[in-house]
């Protein structure tokens, strides 16, 4: 089973020492608000894919981090006993917290080699199939790129502010539409999901979606 699928055995309220704790995005960080469109899918996006599945292949996490951009950061959405919880991060880092399994556990534990593939123009579904394990898991293989996003941020962050009001800022929405509005999906499967943004003059990764193939509930 995919190393997505495993149980997390920490308290729920970790979910929200995690997001109280991770996500400020200071104003300056975000000059002034520009159009939010999905560019076109171009030569230079498909060229800093490969080279982020190189890194991912080579589990170098150095490689890795030069596609994070340095004060954006990027989101890791995961579940916590079933319960959907997002952290903010600037690097992808050795952090261990006893029974959470963290992003560079993904990356390193994974044994199977990755194939360089053509990237395919499609979006592949995942069934969690609770009621017969025949059927778990994607419809298809390969490295895909596509524009089905998810709302994961914005949805969470006004959420959260039911309870703590204000808590996230308009500069938080405001960059969260940016993931939402202009990124693409990228799928490895079985392995990884993320999510590049062009932000400036490049492609940086801005979203890690491990809830998306996570069944637990």
């Amino acid at each position: 089973m995919s190393i997505f699928i495993k149980t997390i055995l920490i308290p729920f309220t970790l979910m929200f020492i995690f997001t109280a704790c991770s996500v400020k995005t200071e104003p300056e960080q975000i000059k002034e608000e520009r159009k939010l469109v999905r560019e076109e899918i171009t030569d230079l996006l498909i060229t800093e894919i490969y080279e982020i599945v190189f890194a991912l292949e080579n589990k170098d996490l150095n490689l890795l981090n030069k596609y994070i951009h340095p004060t954006f950061g990027y989101y890791d959405v995961f579940k916590i006993d079933g319960n959907q919880a997002i952290v903010h991060k600037k690097t992808i880092n050795n952090f261990v917290y006893e029974g959470l399994e963290e992003l560079n556990h993904v990356i390193y534990e994974r044994e199977d080699d990755i194939n360089f593939r053509a990237i395919k123009i499609a979006n592949p579904k995942f069934d969690c199939s609770y009621e017969d394990d025949k059927f778990y898991g994607w419809n298809d293989s390969g490295l895909f790129i596509n524009a089905d996003v998810q709302n994961y941020l914005t949805e969470h962050m006004t959420d959260f502010n039911k309870t703590n009001v204000d808590f996230y800022k308009k500069e938080d929405f405001y960059k969260a539409k940016i993931v939402e509005k202009t990124s693409y999906k990228v799928v490895l499967t079985p392995y990884i999901i993320f999510y590049v943004t062009k932000l400036e003059d490049r492609f940086y990764i801005t979203l890690f979606d491990r809830a998306f193939t996570d069944c637990s509930r």
